[in-house]
């Protein structure tokens, strides 16, 4: 699947921007005091990079710094990316509290694009932090090309910040945070590069997928740029189908919520989307599954929610129910309070919901199947789960009837918006899909046939707690109700 990823979407990226830029200047270029820029390997015309660009300059490009405080949460102070060294003249006296960066993707606005200033808003609303954002929005523009190239300038220009706000006000690299969108997340690779794995945090949000998936770490964010990397993958869907993010991993937590692709409450409409993109920038409402990334992330500021996700290999085995417990490993949190429980390099799964609030408390049922008697049945299970405030949610097995024998595991996963509380019961009713043998088996006196269980458990992430209630081998006959009451933790 990864072959045919690559280069489809960077055909479309560049010819669906309208504008074809075949210019090659010399294979360096340098900027003082950021140092040079090359266009040889690994920056080189590859597979994934058809066409390379060098970056322009810092004046073309235009990077403003815009400082909010809690003292200025709504007028930013103002720093050209070329005054750096004379920054004691701008931020005067700035006081040591930790530093939140957000950095945007192509095309985008930071006068346009709402959710820069909502996210930094519900930064400064969460604690005492400076929060700065990165406006790059002169040199974001098509060709993507010449945007991605611009990115390691952006990048290299925030490496030098960081220098000067740890040599003028003390504030160290280890308390300072670059959130980024889309490319956003690549120019946080290159200023954590550039701070030697000394910078605390950085968090992409849906790192670009087109011409950085499957390149050299050094090309994209990856978990050496900073102490710890989490990504949020929400449109890695094939590059056949126009997916604007990538499924690769790039941090030391990945979180994919929903597989990492396909967001529910998005309609799937490939050219539209790209088109948007183009019109509109990475984060607006035209490149739903790409933006949501971003909205997840803002809603996980100072939402109650935990955005629980657990520790899985990959895709197959989440959607099998194989690794959908915390384990020994620890389920992670997704979002800005995220915070590495281990030393381990992790890829986590979780689901949301279509609409906001998008976080979700998740339970997971299991049904353990009898080993006897012998059965061989095809249907669909429902669960009533019933907790001790009076509360029931149903869950199904699937909408489609599937085939139910001997030993086997059913996984069942319930969602909802509120912490429905501790479980009191359970009842389990399966309902038979009959064929024409069946009918002809009535007619003839021929018994029902059963399924039989041995028991169900309901796991809750949140808490990492399960109980288990025995069936003991109970009979189940088509669309009948059977209560569990009793609960043990082995059957």
């Amino acid at each position: 699947m990864e072959s045919r990823r690559r280069p489809v979407i960077l055909l479309a990226l560049v010819a669906l921007t309208n504008i074809v830029h075949l210019t090659k200047g010399a294979d360096e270029v340098c900027y003082t005091p950021l140092g040079c820029f090359s266009t040889e390997p690994p920056f080189g015309i590859s597979l994934q990079r058809p066409l390379v660009l060098n970056p322009q300059s810092p004046g073309v490009i235009g990077t403003v710094f815009k400082l909010f405080t809690r003292e200025s949460p709504s007028q930013s102070i103002d720093l050209p990316a070329i005054r750096v060294d004379n920054i004691n003249d701008v931020w005067t006296g700035l006081k040591v509290r930790p530093v939140k960066f957000i950095v945007h993707g192509f095309l985008e606005d930071t006068d346009k694009d709402s959710w820069l200033r909502t996210l930094k808003t519900e930064i400064l609303l969460q604690g005492y932090y400076h929060v700065i954002i990165v406006d790059w929005s002169e040199g974001n523009k098509p060709p993507y090309t010449l945007a991605t190239a611009n990115t390691r300038v952006v990048g290299a220009q925030i490496a030098h910040l960081i220098q000067k706000l740890e040599e003028s006000f003390g504030i160290q690299p280890s308390d300072m945070h670059i959130i980024g969108h889309s490319l956003g997340s690549h120019i946080a690779g290159y200023a954590g590069e550039r701070t030697y794995g000394r910078l605390g945090r950085i968090t992409g949000l849906d790192p670009a997928g087109p011409y950085f998936e499957n390149t050299d770490i050094r090309v994209r964010l990856d978990p050496s740029d900073a102490r710890f990397v989490d990504v949020i993958h929400t449109d890695g869907r094939s590059l056949l189908l126009l997916g604007l993010g990538t499924l690769q991993p790039m941090g030391h937590y990945d979180f994919y919520p929903n597989l990492g692709h396909e967001m529910p409450g998005c309609q799937y409409f490939p050219i539209k989307d790209i088109l948007e993109l183009g019109m509109r920038g990475a984060a607006r409402e035209g490149a739903c599954n790409h933006a949501r990334s971003v909205k997840y992330f803002i809603e996980s500021v100072n939402v109650k929610f935990p955005y629980t996700a657990y520790p899985c290999s990959g895709e197959e085995d989440f959607v099998s129910g194989k690794c959908r417990t915390c384990s020994t490993q620890g389920c992670a949190r997704m979002g800005f309070h995220a915070k590495p429980i281990n030393e381990l390099i992790q890829k986590y799964y979780l689901t949301t919901s279509d609409s906001e609030p998008f976080c979700q408390y998740h339970w997971e049922v299991f049904i353990k199947l009898s080993s006897q008697p012998t059965f061989s049945e095809k249907g669909i299970i429902e669960v009533n789960v019933a907790t001790y405030s009076g509360v029931i949610k149903s869950v199904k097995s699937s909408n489609n009837p599937i085939s139910l024998t001997n030993n086997q595991v059913v996984h069942v996963s319930l969602i909802d918006p509120v912490d429905i509380g501790s479980i009191a019961t359970v009842s389990v009713r399966w309902k038979k899909e009959f064929s024409i043998l069946d009918t002809l088996g009535g007619w003839f006196g021929k018994k029902p046939k059963k399924i039989y269980i041995d028991a169900v458990g309901v796991y809750s992430a949140e808490n990492n707690e399960k109980v288990i209630f025995c069936a003991r081998d109970e009979a189940l006959e088509d669309d009948k109700t059977t209560l569990l009451l009793t609960q043990n933790q082995i059957c």
